[in-house]
């Protein structure tokens, strides 16, 4: 385990100094001085003309309120802030894959390999509100193959889901990762119970045991 995330931290740190010397994206500069903005008094939608919806606006207040605390570069703050976003959903996929009695060999290569494709991959798009949802629906879509494999996450699938609605919330079309493997799921058990139960991407043994069956005993 020590090993799992002394790599992960090595990717990050490696993510971290590369972006530091790159200039963030103009959208996202923007957003983030609207927010400072909004802190020295005006008003969105008065003050302000944005045409993108408020959650766009508000979800890098938390960078701009850090950032005139500590004196630090919003910029700085908000790479400081996908990162630990990072750290969140990598724990999450690992917890839910140490519930479900995964290996250790097979953890370590879904934990590196997420790593990387989060925080090094994105580039010169890195904090941008795509990469936020997508980092915060990945341990849906994690959660969702190992219950695809029969296997049972454990209650920390519980902040998948709201991660999974926090992308929702940020880009609705993400609803359409959410939906089709409820779709898939309804279709392999054939009944319409995953549309109507909060773990609607229960594997087919928990299927069974909601249903009541019972292995049957060889005569």
């Amino acid at each position: 385990m020590k090993q799992r995330w002394i790599v992960v931290a090595a990717i990050l740190v490696t993510a971290l100094l590369i972006q530091v010397p790159i200039i963030l994206n103009a959208d996202l500069g923007w957003l983030l001085t609207v927010n400072e903005k909004i802190l020295d008094g005006r008003k969105l939608g008065v003050d302000l003309f944005e045409s993108n919806p408020p959650l766009s606006v508000y979800m890098y207040m938390p960078a701009a309120m850090l950032a005139r605390k500590t004196g630090v570069a919003p910029e700085l703050i908000v790479i400081l802030l996908v990162i630990i976003e990072i750290v969140g959903a990598l724990f999450i996929i690992d917890r839910a894959a140490a519930a479900a009695n995964l290996g250790s060999r097979e953890r370590n290569v879904s934990t590196w390999s997420l790593a990387l494709l989060l925080a090094i991959l994105p580039g010169a798009v890195f904090g941008q509100r795509e990469h936020i949802a997508v980092i915060a629906l990945t341990p849906f879509v994690a959660i969702t193959a190992i219950r695809w494999r029969d296997l049972d996450p454990g209650p920390i699938a519980i902040f998948a889901g709201l991660g999974a609605g926090l992308a929702m919330c940020i880009k609705p079309f993400f609803a359409l990762v959410v939906g089709l493997p409820i779709i898939c799921s309804v279709v392999r058990q054939r009944s319409l119970r995953p549309l109507f139960t909060p773990r609607g991407l229960c594997s087919r043994r928990h299927h069974n045991q909601l249903r009541g069956d019972r292995p049957r005993l060889l005569s």
